[in-house]
């Protein structure tokens, strides 16, 4: 089974349905298996109608939350691989916790905070989730952390002896061939000729904390929206990326190549995909009723969605993946894609299969 460039109509008619009712002023999105990819991309990049830009396949979005999948887990994964992290370790940050709790958001951290709200806002908010009381025992509850996250990315650095936009470039994004994938696009050399899709308008408190905030007509254009990785200077081990729809695509296709190999790279990728905590693997979300898949990938999907419209979700049984980056929260988070991810899923398996 693979897609042609024709095959693609429904699922370009769908995102263009999204554009229309305001989901989204523009997406990319790629379907593929191990051996074939198509990307496509629709509207723009903003809904204003005078000069605005289309999206293309170099458009770069804000990855959000996908960061956790694309650039930390795969971090702590090349970690262990080269024998420097053992995920079952105490970490020395916090010795009550290991790699795996922080992994499967089963340490018992709280889900977030709004550092951004405080009056005033930390200075070093690194130390401030380093010393964070735990709500619950570690291993007892799985509550969605990316606190946790960012406490991984402490311990990442530490025995990578490196900041995590240069351990993931050197580990994960120049192995893969995807260097447009990268923290900090706007001045960094990722940012170059392409276009970066807009997210929110900027609060007064980001420009207090980042004078020179990438701003264009008052949106946010290239510096990360989630206010943590943004109050790190846009590093952030639960968010920070900026990505192309082609090298998400590539990342996922790589995972799809590695679980489809039966050798020892085979139950190392395995490992990190089974669910381990509720439906949670090695920092991916599984298949469960009811989640943004859809009703029709298999019970052996893995994948990840992003809050300002970015989702991953790869298929090894089915050999398919679906990739969809959209700026959902331009110019406000006001859009909602509950509905819109399950069929754009359920579609994309139906395209693969011919029905």
């Amino acid at each position: 089974d693979s897609f042609s460039e024709t095959d693609l109509a429904p699922l370009v008619q769908l995102c263009e349905e999204g554009v229309k009712h305001c989901l989204f002023p523009g997406a990319a999105f790629a379907v593929g298996t191990t051996k074939s990819l198509q990307v496509h991309s629709i509207g723009h990049i903003t809904y204003a109608t005078d000069n605005r830009q289309p999206i293309t396949e170099k458009t770069l979005f804000d990855l959000a939350s996908l960061t956790k999948v694309i650039a930390t887990a795969s971090v702590a994964r090349a970690l262990v691989d080269k024998g420097k992290l053992n995920l079952d370790e105490p970490i020395l940050e916090r010795p009550e916790l290991s790699a795996r709790n922080l992994l499967l958001h089963n340490s018992g951290l709280p889900p977030y905070r709004n550092f951004h709200l405080e009056e005033p806002i930390p200075k070093d908010i690194r130390s401030v989730i380093l010393n964070t009381p735990l709500e619950a025992k570690p291993g007892v509850r799985v509550a969605y952390s990316c606190l946790g996250f960012v406490l991984l990315q402490q311990v990442l650095e530490r025995l990578g002896r490196e900041a995590l936009n240069k351990l993931f470039a050197r580990l994960v994004a120049n192995p893969l061939g995807i260097p447009t994938v990268g923290f900090r696009p706007i001045g960094a050399a990722i940012g170059g000729s392409n276009s970066i899709a807009p997210t929110t308008e900027v609060e007064s408190w980001r420009t207090d904390a980042l004078p020179n905030c990438p701003v264009k007509d008052g949106y946010l254009h290239g510096a990360v929206h989630d206010p943590i990785a943004y109050l790190q200077g846009g590093i952030s081990g639960n968010a920070g990326l900026f990505g192309d729809i082609l090298s998400v695509a590539k990342f996922a296709q790589n995972w799809l190549q590695s679980l489809a190999q039966t050798n020892r790279d085979w139950e190392v990728m395995e490992d990190w995909t089974r669910p381990q905590a509720g439906s949670r693997a090695l920092g991916w979300d599984t298949w469960s009723p009811g989640c943004s898949a859809g009703s029709k990938f298999s019970k052996s999907s893995f994948g990840h969605t992003g809050y300002t419209g970015t989702s991953i979700w790869i298929d090894p049984e089915n050999d398919l993946f679906a990739v969809l980056l959209t700026n959902r929260i331009h110019p406000d988070d006001s859009s909602s894609l509950v509905e819109f991810r399950p069929q754009f899923h359920d579609l994309s398996l139906d395209l693969l299969r011919g029905t």
